[in-house]
């Protein structure tokens, strides 16, 4: 969900004649390294915002606490939400994990009022009801989380994509796959911008992503955070 507040690279084909620069006005837009926002990164990363003269500053965050932090604070106009997010409940390597009734007495690691939290509270309900001891850490940093987990500092964490798949390599294992209630599509939520250059971006981003593959374009999440 596109969330508002109150108040360069290269083109696809290689080419890129303009060198845009934002103005003081630019729509000031909130976005973490989950697929949702993939678009977005792509946009900035193709050089699409600055050749369709768009006027949007990209702001990066690590976590989605801290996008909704600056959205309260005015700080960023927009920020897109984890409404629409595919989790994955895993377990480290080394828990040797199967079932969600192993995960008594267990660390589990999730951001602190977003949808992990929530969706772990809910697929572990059951232990609670049986007064069973569960231990769910806050870790608002996607990477920090990603790394925790697969270093075994931690028994299980629940992460979106591309954060899971990556875990996965690494000798994580899927407890659970949880995808969550769908929102809108990206493009119709930027359509209730008044940025009218966005939208076209955004498709034309999803254009490359659709033709070359998510995976073609992870290591702008991950370079970020290296």
């Amino acid at each position: 969900m596109l969330t508002a507040s109150c108040n360069s690279g290269n083109s696809d084909n290689g080419n890129s004649d303009v060198n845009y620069t934002t103005s003081s006005k630019a729509l000031r837009l909130g976005v973490i390294p989950v697929d949702e926002c993939l678009p977005v990164y792509v946009a900035e990363h193709l050089g699409l915002l600055d050749s369709l003269h768009a006027d949007v500053k990209l702001i990066h965050f690590n976590a989605l606490s801290e996008c909704k932090s600056a959205l309260a604070k005015h700080q960023v106009d927009y920020i897109v939400n984890d409404s629409d997010i595919h989790y994955k409940l895993l377990t480290s390597r080394k828990s040797r994990l199967h079932r969600v009734s192993q995960l008594s007495d267990k660390v589990i690691a999730a951001d602190g009022d977003g949808y992990s939290k929530k969706l772990v509270e809910q697929n572990i309900d059951s232990l609670l009801k049986l007064d069973r001891h569960i231990f769910i850490i806050k870790v608002e940093d996607l990477d920090v989380r990603t790394k925790m987990l697969i270093s075994n500092n931690i028994d299980a964490a629940m992460l979106p994509e591309p954060w899971a798949s990556f875990a996965i390599e690494q000798g994580g294992a899927v407890l659970l796959s949880i995808k969550t209630e769908a929102g809108k599509k990206l493009s119709a939520q930027f359509s209730h911008t008044k940025n009218k250059k966005l939208l076209p971006a955004i498709n034309t981003a999803i254009d490359s992503i659709n033709k070359y593959g998510k995976q073609s374009y992870y290591s702008l999440f991950f370079h970020d955070n290296n």
